[in-house]
């Protein structure tokens, strides 16, 4: 913003030229101007003409009759706002801000996955029956795995994750038959613990790819990298977006994971259908959510008495990291949906720092083994690679898929 001088001096000339129309969120606010930055990272100064509306409406509201009127010093950063007015030279001159507060956001957020907890019912496709319209889910309850059954009827709404795309907001319109087995599917509405079943309102799917590699190169400007798989068959590009969740396990927790299978717990519960999640663009709005299914377990995501650790509940207590921060050598966990493109994703969620979560799925994946056979898949011929739809392993994580 410390160019707003020469387009003051500009903006006037040149307003009623060009109309623009800016998307984002508020990245800075001086008190005169807004810095505005889009979802795909663009940032844009906004300066609003003295006969400016900023104008405040509640999330998911679209009648501007019940928007509230503010000022510009009422702005904060984290706040989305829907600018309208004139290009000019450094940014936009405005005549309409349209704003929806990030704690609004925050409240709205926290009450759909609330609802989608207490109402829905999260896990990986066994079996689909189009002619009666069931589909049969693997899910987690607590400490176990539970078949679940979701009546999907003719009015149900059903839409499917776009290829590479983090966001809800992109997701199109389905039907029952496009769900295949192997999928992560969530659905909403009249829920039955004590029989397992769910007569759907809404349902959501996507087919889901959930793999680790080595970082062989950042571009940290375009927000990519190159990484070799574990398996060290191939190598992939993955984008990351504004959208995207980037976490990083923290050296503390890497302890306490790396120690976990020698502290007795079993190996191969808690982490099919369930668990790491986190990145799946929720129905709320922009952001990510935590899982509707139930979930029992110890501070931390770490369970009383032993057994595998809640990825998915410890991802919410990892700190973020910035996509700069990354570099060559490092092991990461990506989820993506799967891409338009071969070998090429768009990063959901990436676990940096993730060398301990997979000495821990090795360390249970032997264990499970050991006693009692084949137990939790690790997945792939080298058994460290995680397919598409959430089937065993890093896929069963989830944590591809989040409302």
């Amino acid at each position: 913003m410390k160019h707003l001088l020469p387009f003051l001096l500009t903006a006037t000339v040149l307003a009623a030229q060009q109309p623009a129309r800016l998307l984002g969120t508020v990245t800075a606010n001086d008190g005169k101007a807004i810095q505005v930055t889009t979802d795909q990272g663009q940032k844009t100064t906004v300066l609003p003409t003295p006969q400016a509306r900023v104008q405040k409406v509640a999330p998911g509201e679209r009648d501007l009759s019940k928007a509230q009127t503010i000022t510009l010093a009422d702005l904060r950063n984290g706040d989305r706002v829907i600018v309208r007015g004139a290009a000019a030279d450094g940014g936009i001159l405005a005549d309409s801000l349209i704003v929806m507060t990030a704690r609004e956001i925050s409240q709205k957020n926290d009450a759909e996955r609330q609802m989608w907890r207490d109402r829905g019912v999260f896990g990986v496709v066994e079996s689909v029956d189009a002619r009666d319209r069931q589909v049969k889910l693997r899910t987690r309850v607590g400490m176990e795995t539970k078949t679940f059954t979701v009546d999907v009827g003719e009015k149900a709404e059903v839409k499917r994750y776009a290829p590479d795309s983090v966001k809800f907001s992109d997701a199109v319109a389905a039907t029952i038959e496009e769900i295949k087995k192997g999928d992560q599917l969530r659905a909403l509405g009249e829920k039955n613990e004590e029989a397992a079943k769910l007569t759907a309102a809404r349902v959501v799917f996507g087919t889901f790819r959930t793999f680790a590699g080595t970082v062989l190169s950042v571009d940290a400007a375009a927000r990519s990298l190159q990484l070799k798989e574990v398996d060290g068959k191939k190598t992939l590009t993955v984008h990351a977006t504004a959208d995207s969740t980037l976490k990083t396990v923290p050296a503390q927790m890497g302890i306490m994971l790396a120690r976990r299978p020698a502290m007795g717990g079993r190996a191969g519960g808690g982490m099919e259908g369930g668990g790491m999640e986190r990145g799946m663009p929720r129905p709320a709005g922009e952001t990510h959510g935590g899982p509707a299914g139930a979930r029992t377990g110890g501070g931390g995501g770490f369970p009383p008495g032993g057994g595998p650790p809640d990825i998915g509940n410890m991802l919410e207590r990892m700190p973020a990291v910035e996509f700069s921060a990354l570099k060559a050598g490092d092991t990461v966990i990506v989820a993506s949906t799967l891409g338009a493109k071969q070998d090429t994703f768009t990063a959901i969620t990436l676990l940096a720092g993730a060398q301990p979560v997979l000495d821990m799925l090795a360390a249970s994946h032997q264990a499970a083994q050991a006693r009692q056979g084949p137990g939790l898949s690790i997945g792939g011929a080298s058994g460290m690679s995680g397919g598409a739809g959430g089937e065993g392993g890093l896929g069963g994580l989830g944590i591809g898929m989040m409302p």
